[in-house]
Parts: C-alpha cells; sequence; structure tokens
C-alpha cells in the first residue's frame, strides 16, 4: 500500500489514520 500513497499526501494521511485506529501491522507500516 505504500507504493500507491507515494506522492500522495491525501491517501498517506488516511492509511495513517486507519493504521492508528486498526492498530495492525499495515497501520505501522503506513506510519512514515
Amino acid at each position: 500500500m505504500k507504493e500507491l500513497v507515494v506522492g500522495n499526501p491525501i491517501y498517506d494521511k488516511e492509511l495513517k489514520v486507519l493504521g492508528l485506529i486498526t492498530a495492525l501491522p499495515y497501520g505501522e507500516n503506513n506510519k512514515f
């Protein structure tokens, strides 16, 4: 998913929020 959000701050922000809410490994990977 990180490859898809490169250069897209909106998607990056949404994934960060989803990662914090779900607290899943994917969320940790998206917190960058």
